[in-house]
């Protein structure tokens, strides 16, 4: 909603909600209960003390290519939404500690590094990305459909955080987020126009799909049929084996193209065999559950974060429930626990 809807709904100038947005007007209650009438929120939400707000990260970077000035806007302040609300439930219990790195230097370099201080094998594919990287202290949310992109990330106050549209495709998602882990690895503290995307890149292709480990499963002739093999195994799509094969030298940029070709005449550049399941985040739940109970009591959960109801609900829905984890907690990695 913009200032202009939003002031038309409740009955004042765009200027004054612009005001009292800048803190340099205070609403009266009679204001505040229409703001909160209209935007379906509780009135509480509205008197709490504003959480600190975090940089862009490498959103900047998606802004400066297809994303348009309402889609970062409306990505953005969803992501913060939820991060207010994981501050108010990390007050209550002890977390994970943050083992991600910061490394600078040769992004495949780093992505080995990375693998190693994730305690993952060199050679292995890894079972469910994004509950690895909750158990090593990334705080992973999601928000609704962010429209020309599917994540963004950044360090905020020693934690790396990661933003993930809810409708992200099951063939890209890994890869995407392995690109965005790239940008908390290699880019912490950098400005964006200090920040080279195609490192992200490089460093996404080496963490998911270690080039020592495919050249020895990606067997002479490369054909359609024996990477559509791998997929299920490695949980990338087709084409990101194709692009990695070509990456590493596996295939000559002419079979490169051929078996593009193929993909298109076949209708699979669009549309995939064998469906990947996008992964689920879980830890946001899992901290409402171990607070509010499984099933959770909604009720209180939202009057404690001050949020509707609702809505909190819609919010708790993109993370996966109990039991919905693809891999066991190492026995290295401490669970989340109360504090009191």
């Amino acid at each position: 909603m913009t200032q202009s809807a939003l002031a038309k709904a409740v009955g004042v100038t765009q200027a004054a909600i612009a005001q009292v947005e800048s803190g340099a007007f205070l609403a009266s209650e009679e204001l505040i209960a229409e703001i909160a009438k209209r935007t379906g929120q509780p009135i509480r939400f509205f008197v709490q003390e504003p959480a600190p707000e975090f940089p862009l990260g490498s959103l900047l970077l998606r802004s400066h290519k297809s994303m348009t000035k309402k889609e970062l806007a409306v990505t953005y302040r969803n992501a913060q939404l939820a991060y207010e609300a994981y501050l108010r439930l990390r007050g209550r219990l002890k977390t994970l500690p943050v083992k991600i790195p910061k490394i600078t230097g040769d992004p495949v370099d780093a992505a080995r590094k990375t693998r190693k201080s994730l305690g993952l094998s060199h050679g292995d594919p890894i079972p469910h990305l994004l509950n690895v990287l909750e158990w090593h202290g990334l705080l992973a949310v999601v928000v609704p459909h962010i429209g020309s992109s599917e994540a963004f990330s950044l360090w905020f106050q020693d934690t790396p955080i990661m933003s993930l549209s809810a409708d992200r495709s099951g063939d890209r998602a890994r890869m995407t987020v392995s690109h965005e882990l790239g940008h908390l690895v290699l880019h912490a503290g950098k400005s964006r126009f200090d920040v080279d995307d195609s490192e992200a890149d490089d460093f996404a292709g080496e963490f998911l799909l270690p080039e020592d480990a495919l050249r020895k499963e990606i067997r002479t002739p490369v054909t359609l049929s024996s990477l559509a093999a791998l997929k299920p195994r490695w949980r990338v799509s087709i084409q990101a084996l194709i692009y990695r094969a070509k990456e590493i030298g596996v295939i000559t940029d002419r079979q490169y193209r051929y078996l593009f070709e193929q993909l298109s005449s076949m209708g699979w550049r669009k549309q995939e065999p064998i469906e990947i399941v996008a992964e689920q985040p879980r830890a946001f739940r899992q901290m409402v559950e171990m607070l509010y109970g499984d099933p959770i009591d909604y009720r209180s959960a939202a009057h404690d974060l001050a949020f509707e109801s609702d809505r909190l609900r819609t919010m708790i829905g993109f993370y996966a429930p109990k039991g919905e984890r693809a891999t066991v907690l190492p026995s290295n990695v401490v669970s989340l626990s109360r504090t009191r």
